[in-house]
């Protein structure tokens, strides 16, 4: 029977997953949780969400810098925690305004019908229906 030899400087390669407990996971190295173990599936999450980061965090760096250079001089840089964090409130707000929106739309396409446009569609099915029947019938009838 061979011993565990990991130590906290040597972690072993593979265990359980850290997000989901499947077995044969992989060591992950992320630097404040490191080390850690994740499964192929939650690897390909972590990586995704990891590059999707980095590119919007690369963006928003892009973003400030333009702007301090137009307003550096004549207005502070404001405090970005908290300007992000009301951005971001007001980005959900907006989605979610969007979403009803978009609910509400798709409830209403179809205006209602007015009893003369009830009727008129109840007389077309009706004409369409009767010789329908009758050859139901006479086919029925013939067998």
């Amino acid at each position: 029977m061979t011993e565990n030899t990991d130590t906290p400087a040597t972690p072993s390669l593979s265990g359980e997953c850290s997000n989901c407990t499947a077995p044969h996971a992989v060591l992950y190295f992320d630097p404040p949780y490191s080390p850690h173990y994740l499964c192929p599936e939650c690897f390909r999450r972590q990586t995704l969400y990891d590059g999707a980061n980095a590119q919007l965090e690369l963006l928003l760096r892009e973003a400030v810098a333009a702007w301090q250079s137009v307003w550096g001089e004549t207005y502070p840089r404001p405090d970005l925690g908290e300007r992000f964090h009301n951005l971001g409130d007001k980005l959900e707000e907006e989605e979610e305004a969007a979403r009803q929106e978009r609910r509400t739309r798709t409830m209403h396409i179809q205006p209602p019908m007015s009893a003369q446009q009830c009727r008129e569609a109840l007389e077309c099915i009706e004409r369409t229906r009767a010789p329908l029947l009758a050859r139901r019938a006479a086919l029925e009838e013939g067998i």
